[in-house]
């Protein structure tokens, strides 16, 4: 059986909040929500002092608190701003400019489009800011969004590249001024493709990381569409019955933006002494 490994570990937006999260570890800290969608690493922040804030009354303004890398709303952040001096802000700088652009958008009197799953909390983080955007989530409901006058479109930093693409082209029949900007980060732009290309080469894919994660679970999706593909967070999530059964001749590993190297190396090496 041989094993291809592509592209792995965490994205430059999700080390950069790891590290913030890092220079924390063995005091007492906070983050405001999970810092990233993946267990290992939230119970790593865990065990090293950190504790997760949901509400703002939950802050304690004696202790440092991290902003997710998948950032908050404006509103929040000024009302954060004034409970505590000790902030750090760990959101990751993709999200920051969808976020600039959106609002902009907004305040520019567009009707703007944000195209994303609407309970992840990059785009529930400018819905509070922009309480009148519209997030759609298939070509079907861009369809039936009537014309407008002035129409701005923007994504999920972790979305698809080719739906996004296909929504851009129904928005163009929509309206006389439209905006269109495509705000997926490039990180996740080059897995989306390489995993494509890795799923036409191997029997078997497995792809890494968190259940929560938005950008983990695009890669499963795509995988799946060429070969025989599983979602796995760890070593004991490896489907041992389908690999006993399937004996496959080459068995892919890919990882999601938010898997760290130490997750992905058990996994090889559990395969490896297969």
């Amino acid at each position: 059986m041989k094993i291809l490994l592509e592209k792995s570990g965490f994205c430059f937006g999700v080390k950069r909040a790891y590290e913030i999260c890092q220079k924390n570890f063995g005091q007492s800290f906070q983050t405001f929500g999970p810092l990233i969608h993946n267990y290992e690493v939230l119970k790593e922040i865990k065990q090293n002092g950190g504790q997760i804030c949901q509400k703002i009354s939950e802050v304690k303004n004696n202790k440092n608190l991290i902003i997710r890398a998948h950032g908050i709303s404006q509103k929040k952040f000024l009302k954060l701003q004034k409970k505590t001096n000790l902030l750090q802000d760990a959101t990751c700088p993709f999200v920051v400019k969808l976020q600039n652009e959106a609002r902009n958008f907004y305040k520019n009197n567009f009707f703007l489009i944000i195209v994303g799953q609407k309970n992840h909390p990059e785009i529930k983080a400018i819905c509070e800011d922009c309480p009148k955007a519209k997030v759609i989530f298939s070509l079907q409901e861009a369809e039936e969004i009537p014309k407008q006058e002035k129409i701005a479109l923007v994504a999920q930093t972790t979305e698809k590249e080719e739906k996004f693409n296909k929504i851009a082209k129904i928005f163009k029949k929509k309206s006389k001024i439209l905006k269109i900007k495509n705000t997926i980060c490039t990180d996740v732009k080059k897995r989306q493709k390489a995993v494509r290309y890795l799923s036409l080469k191997v029997d078997l894919l497995l792809v890494i990381g968190g259940k929560k994660s938005s950008n983990t679970k695009k890669l499963f999706e795509i995988g799946k569409q060429n070969c025989l593909t599983f979602l796995i967070q760890n070593k004991t999530e490896i489907p041992w019955k389908i690999i006993k059964n399937l004996k496959p001749q080459k068995v892919g590993l890919y990882s999601g933006a938010s898997t760290n190297e130490k997750t992905i190396n058990e996994i090889k090496m559990a395969l490896e002494n297969y």
